[in-house]
């Protein structure tokens, strides 16, 4: 209820009178829903405030008149003027605010979110009941339960390393590994598990004080075979921490750190058997356990990760390398600076990614990966200094539109490489398309500015073993291989990129690939042995060869472009008819340089070039 003013004492009649009339007059008059309505909203106002009861006899009794029932249903109370000077009680006594705080604090501690870390995880992971263990391990135990450091770790696994199978049974093996897990679990900390600073032996030391590296540093200075009991621990310990893995290699890695700098005449090593080891207790493989705990490390911290690797690398020599798991890993989580710290690494001899052996496999998978991945592998590769004979293979399989990285990487290796019969072969067993395939006609040009005479006589002779020779001693010697004819490239194939080489050919230069006998003769042999479909899609290639007394190649009917026949070896008497005979066909050819297409100057520089040549035999 609200209470009113007090009226003074000795009020005046008047302001009386109209007090009274204002609460008995018009309010009275109002409908009968109006006043229900007033009638449950101090109901409601009564169930949240209390007040003493007031007695209307007393009230009366004061000389003052009582209200009517419209003031009774709005809960109007006028305090008589005697009560003026006593003080109005609280509306909520502390009592009741007493008990509305402890049923608040009740609600509060039910949610784990406002109780500390090591609270929740005690109502998550209730203590295991205790139970009696044998007496050889019991102290101990209780020690590392209650000390729960690293001290009391080791102490307890150097009594219970040796115990027999047959002094526990089941229930105290359990409770044994409930507890060690749980201990081991809430003394690591939550962040920043690792060192901050690398080189200050105190931070290092810190990093590997806390009871699970105790286990590590355990089975670092006890090399002897271990009973059952032992065992299971371990194996239930790498089950129900994965991160087991990755903290035993960082230990490791501190580890000889910090005992090097005490004792720098005796080098400590890593101690690959006891990862190992967990690999055996957590029952998988060596190369998978790698995989899995270096992921899960470059997850936590890709600065420890990076930091580890060299020795990974060189203490796992035999897993590590060549590893595309391990290699992908590494790739995703670099940056620039990255990569140049690992090619520092390779060049000082510090790292080793790669084995010739299965490096083309790792290649091949990398193909898929992001563009700064595979251009952060290719140099990588490249700082190993592997021979391009280790990687010439994927020639073949790369594509223009779908593997541009690996493509741009290999151009430039072949440019510093001189052409081999290999190399060739794999280069023009390369797809061509309508256009061409530009990779395959960069290669050749950049190889005949340097020596296309050795370039033409290895293409010439890869054209010519596609067909039949007319020596029978030849033609059993490639039965008798029988992959010479049937291998890559096919004849259409090297006919192919020969055709686009052509017409990338733009005022004469690049043409003297054609002009030398031996791929003169593979042209016209080709011909020979070609259907109707190929000689009229290669006719122009086709032109570029001087025809010989049986074979009439590159004449298309009625064009005038195919070639005179070259001069009869019975006119090498006459001297100066054959100087006519070289001079005539030279006019002919300049002369006709303005009418002539770009795509004829190839054939008739050609032209001009074998019968020069033809002239000067005649001659002697």
């Amino acid at each position: 209820m609200v209470p009113m003013p007090p009226f003074k004492k000795e009020a005046e009649p008047r302001a009386l009178h109209r007090g009274q009339t204002f609460f008995a007059g018009p309010l009275a008059q109002q409908p009968e829903m109006h006043l229900q309505n007033n009638f449950q909203l101090s109901t409601n106002a009564a169930d949240l405030t209390e007040t003493p009861s007031v007695d209307a006899s007393a009230i009366g009794s004061s000389g003052i008149s009582t209200t009517t029932n419209l003031e009774e249903d709005s809960k109007l109370t006028v305090i008589s003027p005697e009560s003026n000077d006593i003080e109005t009680e609280a509306a909520f006594s502390e009592d009741d605010d007493d008990v509305a705080k402890d049923v608040k604090s009740e609600e509060l501690t039910d949610d784990d979110d406002d109780l500390p870390l090591s609270k929740v995880r005690l109502k998550e992971k209730p203590i295991p009941e205790k139970i009696d263990l044998p007496a050889s391990i019991s102290d101990s135990f209780e020690t590392f339960v209650t000390k729960r450091n690293s001290f009391t770790w080791e102490a307890f696994l150097l009594d219970f390393r040796t115990l027999p199978a047959s002094a526990l049974d089941e229930a105290q093996l359990n409770y044994v590994i409930s507890n060690t897990h749980l201990i081991l679990r809430e003394t690591l900390p939550q962040q920043n598990i690792f060192t901050d600073s690398k080189t200050d032996e105190k931070n290092l030391a810190k990093s590997i004080s806390y009871p699970l590296f105790g286990l590590f540093r355990f089975l670092y200075e006890n090399d002897d075979k271990s009973k059952k009991p032992f065992q299971t621990l371990l194996s239930e310990i790498c089950e129900r921490m994965p991160e087991i893995g990755y903290l035993l290699l960082y230990f490791m890695k501190v580890h000889v750190k910090l005992q090097t700098r005490k004792n720098s005449q005796q080098a400590t090593q890593f101690k690959t058997p006891i990862y190992r080891l967990l690999c055996e207790a957590s029952g998988e493989k060596v190369d998978d356990c790698l995989a899995r705990d270096l992921d899960l490390l470059e997850k936590e911290s890709t600065i420890i990760f990076l930091w580890l690797l060299p020795d990974i690398y060189r203490e796992f020599k035999s897993t590590a390398i060549n590893n595309s798991e391990l290699l992908r890993i590494t790739l995703r989580c670099i940056d620039a600076k990255n990569l140049r710290d690992l090619i520092y690494y390779v060049a000082q001899g510090k790292l080793t990614l790669f084995k010739q052996d299965g490096l083309i496999d790792c290649l091949r998978e990398s193909l898929v990966y992001e563009t700064f991945e595979q251009l952060s592998l290719w140099q990588l590769v490249q700082a190993h200094d592997v021979p391009l004979k280790c990687l010439q293979d994927i020639l073949p399989e790369l594509e223009s539109s779908s593997h541009p990285e690996a493509l741009s990487y290999m151009l430039l290796w072949l440019k510093n490489e001189e052409p081999t019969n290999e190399l060739i072969r794999l280069l023009l067993s390369r797809e061509t398309k309508s256009r061409g395939d530009p990779f395959v006609t960069s290669a050749l040009r950049f190889w005949c500015q340097r020596g296309e005479e050795k370039l033409s006589e290895i293409i010439a002779s890869l054209l010519t073993s596609k067909y039949p020779s007319s020596s029978p001693n030849k033609r059993k010697r490639l039965t008798k291989g029988s992959s010479a004819m049937s291998s890559l490239p096919s004849a259409d194939q090297v006919l192919s990129h020969l055709e686009h080489y052509r017409r990338s050919c733009r005022h004469g230069t690049g043409t003297g690939l054609y002009v030398y006998d031996t791929m003169q003769r593979a042209l016209q042999a080709a011909y020979t042995h070609s259907n109707e479909s190929t000689k009229k899609q290669y006719s122009d290639l086709f032109a570029l060869a001087a025809e010989d007394e049986t074979t009439a190649v590159g004449r298309r009917g009625g064009s005038g472009r195919g070639r005179k026949q070259p001069t009869s070896k019975k006119d090498t008497n006459n001297h100066n008819a054959s100087n006519k005979k070289n001079s005539d066909p030279v006019k002919t050819i300049y002369s006709s340089d303005e009418e002539s297409s770009e795509e004829d100057w190839p054939k008739q520089k050609i032209s001009q070039a074998k019968k020069r040549k033809k002239t000067i035999n005649d001659s002697d």
